[in-house]
């Protein structure tokens, strides 16, 4: 479950809880009042029933007494109230009067025992009941609570699905700041974030962006001492070839030389002219050594033929070294000189290449 729809959805049952609460204390608050109405309309109609009984004649007729009783329950049944003659006539909801949905009327309906009043008139065995009606009582709180229900049900929708854009505004960046620091990881700097309006986010932003162009900065940086750690390496090895060549090559040539003027006497022993030889076959050994080393220190025919040819003359060494393997070169017809550099770079990789090959394949 992704981060926005587990924040969304702890912040909807934060709502429905609270919610929840607040309409189970307000229906709460509903159901006292209605109680309260209603036992206050039952107690002020049972005294003033009271009252009129108490003021009936004593000596008063059957049939005077029942056209009273009449009267009575007649004139006492009002909106909250049922008003009857008969002990055992229970008020029965009329759904047809009842706004309200059911499940709101038996939330809010007090017990009926506590809404009943019964007025004897013991000289006669006659009875008067007063019951308490809730229908009018709870349909006029629903008429008040009902819209309120409704206003907090859509707001709590709309709070929730503007919630939900913002997360997913704001988590945007985030997603974002982790695509950016994954390519930082890819080595590519060139990622900028932009504002998103949100001050933390913004913040977190802004530094990414500034890592970013630091490490695209320390890569140029890098690139730069590379190329010019390889410039200066080059360099050494060709001065290092150069006095080689100079210096120990002529050096070498110098022996040979004086070998070769020493065997071409006729005056020296069989014995000596035999070192003499040994000393130039290993004079010729030596140089053929320093010649390579200075093929791999510089080759002087990248300076002298170029790249191509310096390619093709150490494709044909490689070649003579290794007949068990065999490399072709071909070049494309178009391919054209490089600069200094760029030539050996380029003839280094392929000489690297063809070490790895040796050394792996």
């Amino acid at each position: 479950m992704g981060l926005r729809l587990r924040l969304n959805l702890l912040l909807s049952l934060i709502f429905v809880a609270t919610l929840g609460i607040g309409s189970a204390v307000l229906l709460n608050v509903l159901r006292q009042g209605v109680a309260e109405e209603l036992t206050a309309s039952v107690e002020q109609a049972a005294k003033l029933i009271s009252v009129v009984v108490n003021r009936l004649p004593a000596d008063i007729g059957d049939r005077q007494l029942q056209n009273a009783l009449n009267d009575i329950v007649s004139i006492g049944s009002t909106r909250h109230l049922r008003v009857s003659a008969n002990p055992y006539a229970n008020t029965v909801v009329d759904d047809e009067k009842l706004n309200a949905p059911r499940w709101f009327f038996q939330l809010l309906a007090p017990d009926p025992v506590g809404l009943l009043r019964v007025i004897d008139l013991r000289s006669k065995q006659r009875q008067i009941v007063v019951r308490a009606d809730a229908t009018a009582e709870i349909n006029e709180a629903w008429r008040e609570a009902g819209p309120l229900f409704l206003t907090l049900l859509l707001f709590g929708l709309l709070a929730n699905g503007l919630i939900y854009i913002f997360l997913g505004r704001s988590l945007a960046a985030l997603e974002r700041v982790g695509d950016a620091l994954q390519e930082m990881t890819g080595g590519d700097f060139t990622a900028e974030l932009p504002a998103v309006g949100v001050f933390d986010f913004d913040k977190i932003s802004s530094q990414v962006n500034a890592l970013s162009a630091d490490l695209r900065r320390s890569k140029i940086e890098a690139r730069s001492l590379a190329r010019r750690s390889l410039t200066i390496q080059e360099q050494e090895r060709r001065e290092l070839s150069q006095a080689l060549h100079d210096q120990l090559g002529q050096s070498i040539n110098a022996i040979k030389a004086l070998g070769v003027s020493i065997k071409q006497r006729d005056d020296i022993p069989a014995e000596i002219a035999n070192s003499v030889q040994s000393i130039i076959d290993a004079s010729s050994e030596m140089y053929d050594h320093v010649r390579d080393m200075m093929k791999l220190l510089r080759p002087s025919i990248l300076d002298e033929l170029g790249f191509r040819l310096a390619l093709e003359n150490m494709i044909d060494d490689w070649n003579s070294h290794h007949e068990e393997v065999f490399c072709e070169l071909s070049f494309d017809a178009s391919l054209r000189e490089f600069d200094e550099n760029k030539s050996i770079n380029l003839y280094r990789i392929v000489q690297e290449a063809l070490t790895n090959v040796i050394k792996h394949a």
